[in-house]
């Protein structure tokens, strides 16, 4: 693994689409505030259509387990 490559974890919704992506370093335990979530908008047709950040932020502080709870814009 090269020096600044990231992990990746998904949390899918109900029907299959990829709800949240969450980038952390490599080790970093999913309760550490140490991750970037993000958060994927669909429209009525499935299509991704937005894309939003834990309290609009496109920062490595918000945990992975409570990524449910922030806002994302």
């Amino acid at each position: 693994m090269k020096t600044g490559e990231l992990i990746d974890n998904y949390d899918y919704d109900a029907d299959g689409d990829v709800l949240y992506i969450g980038h952390a370093s490599p080790g970093t335990p999913d309760g550490d505030s140490k991750w970037r979530i993000i958060k994927y908008f669909y429209d009525a047709n499935k299509r991704a259509v937005r894309k939003a950040y834990a309290e609009g932020r496109e920062i490595f502080a918000f945990s992975w387990t409570a990524r449910a709870t922030y806002d994302y814009r």
